[in-house]
């Protein structure tokens, strides 16, 4: 599943992770008028919410009659999930490949060899 969402999509996920609670489409259109200037119509505020829950990162269901909204994934998930996605798209799918465009032509220092090499250690179990 591609992961890539827009920068509204963002601010909206990044409120509901930092909000730890189920929430109205009243209460995020609030929160992004009045809080974050964004003058957001319902229907701009609705796409977004439809694209979240289509790319699979927002749940709804109705609670007492309403519709309320919440991560379907955590912060840090989706973070992994990104960070996945830039490795298998730009590196093959190997963390190798990532490395060694990363460093280029200048070396890692010591520290970050024993860094390396203890992380590594740590996956061996």
């Amino acid at each position: 599943m591609g992961v890539k969402i827009s920068g509204a999509e963002l601010e909206i996920m990044e409120y509901l992770w930092k909000r730890d609670e189920k929430c109205t489409f009243a209460e995020l259109l609030d929160y992004f008028n009045e809080n974050r200037q964004k003058d957001w119509c319902k229907q701009t505020l609705n796409t977004n919410i439809l694209r979240l829950k289509k790319k699979g990162l927002l749940t709804k269901e109705k609670n007492s009659g309403k519709a309320v909204y919440y991560p379907a994934i955590t912060e840090v998930r989706y973070e992994q999930m990104c960070a996945e996605e830039i490795l298998e798209e730009s590196y093959g799918g190997r963390i190798s490949n990532f490395i060694m465009a990363f460093t280029g032509n200048s070396k890692i220092t010591e520290k970050e060899k024993e860094e390396l090499l203890d992380y590594i250690d740590q996956l061996k179990g």
